[in-house]
């Protein structure tokens, strides 16, 4: 199975982490019609485990980042918010401390939305070609200059660094990541 990891927090934009979410579980079930095995297995995490409350009021029920064993993750991605959501994310020092071991054992990470702060703010992006919510691209830019903001991408695929622009963006990523790891027959029959 490929483990795919959805990093949240308080105040989390519910579709950043369930948009890619469907997705996968929908190639797992594109997979089973086809009488093959499912790929993906997906969890949510947090700092703490527990439930999470979205920006949206809804809450998730999350698995601890510590107990995710090292090397577990081939695929992990966080999810965006608004600003006063995440700064607290980006200071979080239990997040701080696990992100860049997660992130290091992983095939492939990124954001969907402005979720890339949180990896801006851990040095994960220095050098990097990136994608983010059209509103948070010059903010992004200013604070974080060794970063190399694209206004006008969907999703920007740097090396093993996948990141997205606005919200349902995070769907066109994922969709991108299930035709390069399984096909794009596949991933059109998630699509449709």
């Amino acid at each position: 199975m490929h483990h795919v990891v959805l990093i949240v927090y308080p105040g989390f934009e519910l579709l950043d982490a369930s948009g890619p979410a469907s997705v996968f579980n929908s190639a797992n079930r594109a997979l089973c019609q086809q009488g093959r095995a499912p790929f993906y297995a997906v969890d949510l995490v947090s700092a703490g485990g527990g439930p999470v409350d979205s920006s949206s009021g809804i809450a998730v029920d999350t698995t601890a980042i510590s107990a995710l064993a090292p090397g577990c993750a081939q695929t992990v991605l966080i999810a965006g918010a608004e600003r006063e959501h995440l700064l607290p994310a980006m200071a979080d020092p239990v997040l701080g401390a696990a992100l860049p071991g997660l992130v290091a054992g992983a095939r492939r990470f990124g954001s969907v939305c402005s979720g890339g702060f949180i990896l801006a703010a851990l040095g994960l992006l220095d050098g990097r070609r990136v994608a983010t919510h059209w509103d948070s691209c010059e903010p992004l830019a200013r604070r974080f200059p060794g970063i190399t903001v694209d206004p006008d991408a969907l999703y920007v695929v740097d090396g093993r660094l996948w990141t997205s622009a606005g919200v349902t963006t995070g769907i066109d990523m994922a969709l991108a990541m299930i035709a390069r790891d399984l096909d794009a027959a596949i991933a059109g029959e998630v699509a449709k």
